[in-house]
């Protein structure tokens, strides 16, 4: 009896609250031309490119397929450190098939004020209990996305202000 209490103890201390599915991402910033940001003082170091960007978080969203308006309304979201180029949800994306997508967040805590690409939205099944993945996805930014890029931005272009509908282009700042 002793034995079993003891199994049951160490069984309860390792659980995790599962309400849902996990996601499971990683992620790269570009230029708008697919090079590293800042190569020669960066060298790659992705803390180096989110503090010259000022881009402080990658937010997932998600959204349940077929609810929603064609807009880009999220059913709930995730922040991610941006430096730690990797992340996995806990287990509370609703199950069933949901569309995931990613956006920039400032290190302010602002949208973006000017462009950025993100790939359009992807579709996963999410089942309770297990971890979706959507690998490794690159993220089209500038020194100009997030406020604060000085001289070099001023009468910077944004891409259209709101998110586009599903399928439109991706290119857009709110």
């Amino acid at each position: 009896m002793a034995a079993a209490a003891a199994l049951v103890a160490a069984l309860w201390v390792g659980c995790v609250e599962v309400d849902g599915g996990a996601v499971e991402l990683s992620w790269t910033l570009r230029d708008f031309s697919g090079d590293p940001i800042r190569e020669e003082d960066c060298g790659g170091d992705i803390r180096c490119v989110c503090e010259a960007t000022r881009i402080g978080w990658i937010r997932l969203h998600w959204q349940i397929e077929g609810e929603g308006t064609g807009e880009r309304a999220a059913d709930g979201f995730w922040d991610f450190v941006c430096e730690d180029n990797r992340g996995a949800t806990n287990f509370s994306v609703p199950p069933g098939r949901q569309l995931l997508w990613i956006a920039p967040i400032c290190s302010d805590g602002s949208l973006p004020d000017s462009g950025y690409e993100a790939p359009p939205p992807i579709l996963r099944v999410v089942d309770l209990g297990a971890v979706a993945t959507l690998d490794a996805l690159l993220i089209a930014v500038d020194e100009c996305t997030c406020p604060g890029g000085g001289a070099a931005c001023a009468g910077a272009t944004s891409a259209p202000v709101g998110g586009p509908a599903f399928g439109a282009e991706v290119r857009y700042s709110r």
